[in-house]
């Protein structure tokens, strides 16, 4: 059986025509590959120490994990469809939020698709255990709503790979986004407390969480 190719990233950068483009679309490919292989859905690292993509790259179904052949591509098409709604702008070389945001996603459809299937075990609990997981979060640039989707998940996360203290990043600004993950960390089961981080932790922008 022939090992198909999922994402030809050659090609798609020498499709651009301006150099400023292929410049663009590299960056594009380099945030999408590095952020799939932190989170395991690639058997290896295609990017040197540096985070910068090596070339040639070719993304076959042999460089897929078994979690990534569940999610991969269709990630990899929502990161490169993605536009600001409110802009009408790309920003796929900064906005990398968005794959999270995605990736999060996914992993829910996936959750709610087994789990009609009354399996044992969950598909996201699956996931949890296939990936390394986190102890930190970054939140910072998402609203209340988006931050508390990610952080449900990634407590969920952290809870069965019996991690006890976690980070959530989220940055100082008005404070709003972190009062809203407060007032979530509240009703949440599985927190048994949470403080503001100290000095040296990251102060204001920064809530450190104690797990049951």
């Amino acid at each position: 059986m022939s090992d198909q190719i999922i994402f030809d990233v050659d090609g798609l950068i020498e499709a651009q025509i301006r150099q400023r483009d292929k410049d663009y679309a590299k960056v594009c490919c380099q945030n999408l590959l590095n952020f799939a292989y932190e989170k395991g859905l690639l058997r290896d690292n295609l990017s040197d120490n540096e985070g910068n993509l090596i070339m040639p790259s070719i993304i076959r179904e042999s460089s897929l994990t078994e979690v990534g052949k569940t999610i991969f591509v269709e990630l990899m098409f929502k990161w490169m469809a993605y536009t600001d709604n409110e802009s009408g702008k790309i920003d796929r070389k900064n906005n990398i939020k968005m794959l999270e945001k995605y990736y999060n996603q996914l992993l829910e459809k996936i959750n709610k698709s087994e789990s009609t299937k009354n399996k044992s075990t969950t598909s996201y609990s699956s996931v949890s255990k296939a990936k390394n997981v986190s102890s930190e979060i970054n939140v910072i640039g998402f609203n209340v709503d988006e931050a508390i989707f990610v952080i449900d998940k990634f407590l969920d996360d952290c809870t069965i790979a019996n991690l006890q203290t976690v980070r959530i990043v989220h940055g100082k600004g008005t404070g709003k986004l972190r009062e809203g993950i407060h007032k979530f960390l509240k009703s949440n089961s599985r927190v048994k407390s949470f403080r503001v981080g100290t000095y040296g932790e990251g102060e204001m922008g920064v809530t450190v969480v104690e797990l049951k």
